[in-house]
């Protein structure tokens, strides 16, 4: 049965005796818990610093953002400043005079004059 199904002897025995439902559950309840502390709006680190500073529980990063795939959670995502956004439009926006009347097309020439006024 194990070959018409392509799974190995051992994947299915762990699937029928349920071990691989129980490997993660406190886990899980853990990280959604801090999820809804949070107002649906935590995000993977968000998650790892508040198991860390207040539970004392260590976990890795990719296992956090595997548990929250799991249970179809995704952090919130921070809108941009447009405060931001305007600044950079006045940045665009500010082109100075050209008040040397500088000609790119003889490079030379240029710096030949820039070097006789300073002397």
């Amino acid at each position: 049965m194990c070959d018409i199904a392509k799974v190995s002897k051992s994947g299915y025995y762990k699937w029928l005796t349920g071990k691989h439902k129980l490997k993660y559950e406190k886990d899980l309840l853990l990280i959604y818990a801090i999820f809804l502390l949070k107002n649906k709006k935590a995000g993977y680190r968000t998650i790892k610093m508040n198991l860390e500073r207040y539970l004392r529980i260590k976990m890795n990063h990719k296992k956090i953002i595997k548990l929250m795939k799991i249970l179809n959670i995704q952090g919130g995502v921070r809108k941009s400043n447009p405060y931001k956004k305007k600044i950079i439009e006045m940045q665009k926006a500010r082109i100075c005079e050209d008040l040397v009347e500088r000609n790119f097309k003889e490079k030379n020439r240029l710096m030949y004059y820039r070097v006789i006024l300073h002397i």
